[in-house]
């Protein structure tokens, strides 16, 4: 039997009197990808933002590896990585490779300065979202595609062992998602995937599991 990554438990999040999931209960196996489907409104990204502690519920739990991460973003990051739906660009220039080493340099206790093993190591992710090659190119240069995969990236740096995108799918060209599913490819059977999309998205054989979200119930689908 495989280890539990991740364990959603009667899971019931609403805002105000709006319920978005109700009771809902799925775990995802170490090593997994479980895709998150359903409509515009069906609670995919609350779904992921309840995961990572970033949404409180009002019932259940969510647990990482036997540890309860519920509404706490902090334990939930021990485990796990993020790639939001959107990406936000800083005011200030950056390059991609900024972008990328930063969030790991903020983490640090105390801030250091960026080391020659952690730039190597960003650029190994880099390489493998494929764009290595932008390295140095300015971060607000990016086309939504490439920007997409460097925050794939940035999140990859830490080696999480819980990776968790929202719609990484949504609004790129066919290379864009061509290089989000050779990630997959490449983290599936060592790093637990949870992936929101409209549709499948993902190639039914990298595919584990399909949670189906509708009317703030959700339906678990295992291969």
């Amino acid at each position: 039997m495989s280890v539990m990554a991740v364990s959603v438990e009667g899971l019931t999040v609403a805002y105000g009197d709006r319920v978005v999931l109700r009771g809902l209960t799925f775990t995802v196996g170490e090593g997994e990808v479980a895709v998150v489907v359903g409509p515009n409104g069906s609670g995919k990204t609350t779904l992921i933002r309840a995961i990572l502690g970033l949404v409180r519920p009002v019932e259940g739990r969510v647990a990482m590896f036997g540890r309860d991460v519920t509404g706490s973003p902090r334990d939930a990051g021990r485990f796990a990585g993020y790639v939001p739906q959107h990406v936000a660009v800083p005011s200030f220039p950056l390059t991609v490779l900024e972008y990328v080493v930063g969030f790991a340099l903020m983490r640090a206790r105390p801030p250091r300065a960026p080391t020659r093993r952690l730039i190597a190591r960003a650029m190994e992710v880099l390489d493998m979202v494929g764009i290595g090659d932008l390295a140095d190119a300015a971060l607000s240069s990016l086309s939504g595609g490439q920007l997409r995969r460097a925050a794939i990236a940035r999140a990859l740096l830490a080696g999480p062992r819980v990776l968790l995108m929202d719609e990484p799918l949504a609004n790129l060209d066919e290379e864009g998602k061509r290089s989000v599913v050779r990630v997959v490819e490449a983290l599936r059977g060592d790093t637990s995937i949870v992936v929101s999309t409209h549709g499948n998205g993902l190639p039914s054989g990298l595919i584990d599991m399909v949670v189906r979200l509708g009317g703030g119930r959700g339906q678990v689908q295992r291969w």
